[in-house]
């Protein structure tokens, strides 16, 4: 806990919200559940690895054209699609000729 009001996750964290009608009321028989998966992980980090790597580049290249499925790491330049431009970008990164 950090505050009065406040968390702070770790990645891997689960948080499960419910409606509870009463003090038996569980996120087994609730007819209201909210579930969030935390997962933390750095723009560019396409493997979710911990760090961003030339293979992380070439992940975001396979993501480009359609090989495996695309994620919101991939798409360092936040335009909705992971193109061969997010690849250019990550390789930069690694090479320390820009910050993503």
């Amino acid at each position: 806990m950090v505050g009065p009001n406040g968390y702070e996750l770790d990645d891997g964290d689960v948080v499960t919200w419910y409606h509870a009608d009463s003090m038996e009321s569980t996120p087994e028989n609730t007819d209201m559940l909210v579930r969030i998966d935390v997962s933390l992980a750095r723009p560019g980090d396409a493997n979710h690895d911990g760090s961003v790597t030339t293979a992380d580049a070439v992940i975001a290249l396979q993501m480009a054209v359609r090989a495996v499925p695309p994620n919101g790491e991939a798409d360092v330049n936040h335009d909705g699609a992971v193109t061969s431009l997010d690849s250019m970008m990550i390789m930069q990164a690694v090479a320390g000729a820009i910050t993503i």
